[in-house]
């Protein structure tokens, strides 16, 4: 049997339907990739990637449920979106990858994510995701080809079957153990407004199901990557170089969006304490003073039309001047504070957030990870510079839903800033724009129209739960969105919102993903037992989300109590420590 090298170029030059793949010199002009292969596990389990331009035999494998995994998706953040033409794209190229790999027998499909950041993500299950934000921001096909053969190295390389990927369970239990404290929080004491619910459900996006990849495995999806791009003619400056250097620079532009985000959304609402709380503090006795001052001075004679008061009319003049400045003082000092509050809070929730980001930090640095793959490839590209691959990409993208699609999430970004300058009739305006057409019933604009509707007070012939609702008939249906619909039906009608969960919950195909919420429901709805029978159950069936199905049937009064215990053993940890730094 011919080496899988061998065969793969014998398919790649028959299928020229599907891509012209042309064979690469020989392993003597490789360049050796001594310093990643050192790096990477080798035990015999374990395909490892040694050379550049050189593959293992792929490693036998196990599919888990692909279903399972996609509905696991759906129940994430905003879920999948609806792109039946790029999805066919990108499903060509990707069968390219498995030409030239000679897998084409294998089960690996691609979707698209509603995550307008760069996270992109590919499972034991075959399934790879790619984001929005990656359709908006490769600039060619080489570029979204070396996304596409990076994921699939992973699939290949079988580095879910032989590595610890536990962490989608493990950032879920973390999640679940905010999840109470965040979601019934008093939204007009802490200064919440729409775009820290936008915020959060983006929070718990897709990238919750993303292993965190040492840099060593991350280095050999880098190398499978670009051994199957240069095979198959892409160009390396234009692909994997451009990927990896794209995802350093979109990490500082949306530390830098976050910031002014931040800011904006804090100036908003520093005006707006500072507005209510002088609208709501009782007019200063100056007033009244004022008024007795008026009527003395009124009685006094005046020597002249510019004459000072004097006597009764200047002492009460002071009086009034004092008071004055006294409210003042009050006023700014309750300003002050009501502002420190809010700042305060602020804190919290930005320490919440960074949390939440280190779970969605799961690459390394693009950086160091393209310095090295291009010392592995030098040899392999010597004197080789292909143009980039633009025309069919850019032709992928216009195609007509298509390129409604990324129009209309493009406007979210602005939305949210406009949202954090409370400036919320622009935003509701642009959001009607976003929730329309082609994504008129996706997860995403659906939600921001139905909240700045209810923020911005605007007339519409549908309430916010008939917005929602819309995402019912998305060929792409979000869990997130039909547990928002189920809390709003709560408030009148438990049974009935139960009901429509539930039957939710046998949709997404009881995916685990989806059965902390189910059992948050349950919870706050009033059957804490019935919650707690099903946490029970989630713990035997799936094991990584025991924590976050338990740290969902707690009950408020059990978390308080959970609390104070971590907080007395934290205080008895450091009151020791203490002790024993004064005795030295």
């Amino acid at each position: 049997m011919r080496p899988p090298f061998a065969r793969a170029a014998a398919a790649c030059a028959a299928a020229l339907s599907l891509a012209a793949c042309s064979n690469l010199p020989g392993s003597s002009g490789f360049a050796s990739l001594s310093s990643l292969s050192s790096l990477a596990p080798g035990a015999p389990d374990k395909a490892v990637v040694k050379t550049a331009g050189e593959l293992p035999p792929p490693p036998a494998h196990t599919w888990p449920d692909a279903k399972q995994d996609l509905n696991d998706h759906r129940a994430d953040g905003w879920g999948l979106v609806s792109m039946p033409e790029m999805e066919q794209y990108l499903n060509t190229l990707l069968q390219k990858i498995k030409v030239a790999t000679g897998t084409t027998d294998w089960p690996v499909t691609v979707h698209i994510t509603s995550d307008t950041s760069l996270n992109a993500s590919s499972t034991a299950a075959g399934n790879i995701y790619i984001p929005l934000g990656w359709i908006m921001s490769a600039e060619s096909e080489d570029e979204i080809f070396a996304i596409l053969s990076h994921e699939y190295g992973h699939i290949y390389l079988n580095h879910y079957a032989v590595y610890d990927v536990r962490n989608a369970g493990d950032a879920s239990a973390i999640l679940a153990s905010v999840t109470w404290s965040v979601v019934n929080r008093n939204v007009v004491d802490r200064g919440w407004n729409g775009l820290d619910k936008i915020a959060l459900v983006q929070s718990i996006g897709t990238t919750v199901l993303m292993p965190a990849w040492q840099r060593s495995i991350e280095e050999q999806a880098d190398l499978f990557g670009a051994t199957v791009s240069l095979r198959c003619g892409y160009s390396y400056i234009y692909g994997f170089k451009a990927f990896l250097e794209r995802i350093d620079s979109y990490d500082t532009a949306a530390r830098e969006r976050d910031e002014k985000l931040q800011k904006a959304q804090d100036d908003a609402m520093h005006d707006k304490i500072r507005a209510d709380t002088l609208a709501k503090i009782p007019k200063s006795p100056a007033t009244a003073a004022s008024g007795a001052s008026a009527a003395v001075a009124a009685a006094a004679p005046l020597a002249s039309s510019d004459a000072q008061p004097s006597g009764p009319a200047q002492a009460l003049q002071g009086i009034n001047d004092a008071l004055a400045k006294l409210n003042d003082t009050l006023a700014q000092g309750q300003v002050s504070l009501n502002t420190g509050a809010y700042d305060a809070q602020r804190t919290l929730d930005r320490a919440l957030a960074k949390g939440m980001a280190s779970l969605r930090d799961t690459h390394p640095e693009g950086e160091a990870r393209e310095d090295d793959l291009s010392k592995a490839v030098e040899g392999l590209i010597a004197g080789k510079r292909p143009p980039a691959t633009t025309a069919p990409w850019q032709a992928a993208r216009k195609q007509r839903h298509t390129k409604e699609v990324l129009a209309h999430y493009a406007m979210l970004g602005d939305i949210d800033m406009l949202e954090a300058q409370q400036r919320y009739a622009e935003a509701y305006r642009l959001a009607q724009k976003a929730a329309s057409g082609a994504t008129a019933n996706d997860a995403a604009p659906d939600f921001y129209l139905a909240n700045l509707l209810a923020l911005s007070h605007a007339r519409s012939n549908e309430t916010p739960a008939q917005i929602l609702a819309r995402n019912q008939r998305a060929p792409e249906r979000s869990w997130r969105v039909q547990v928002q619909l189920a809390d709003a039906m709560a408030a009148s009608n438990r049974a009935q919102a139960r009901a429509f969960l539930e039957a939710q919950f046998a949709w997404f195909g009881q995916a685990p993903q989806t059965w902390p919420d189910m059992i948050a429901f349950y919870r706050d709805t009033g059957d804490v037992q019935r919650g707690k029978q099903m946490a029970l159950t989630c713990g035997v069936n799936f094991p990584n989300y025991r924590a976050a199905c338990s740290n969902a049937s707690m009950t408020p009064a059990e978390l308080a109590q959970i609390k104070a215990k971590t907080d007395a053993h934290a205080r008895m940890i450091v009151d020791n420590v203490s002790h024993r730094w004064f005795r030295q």
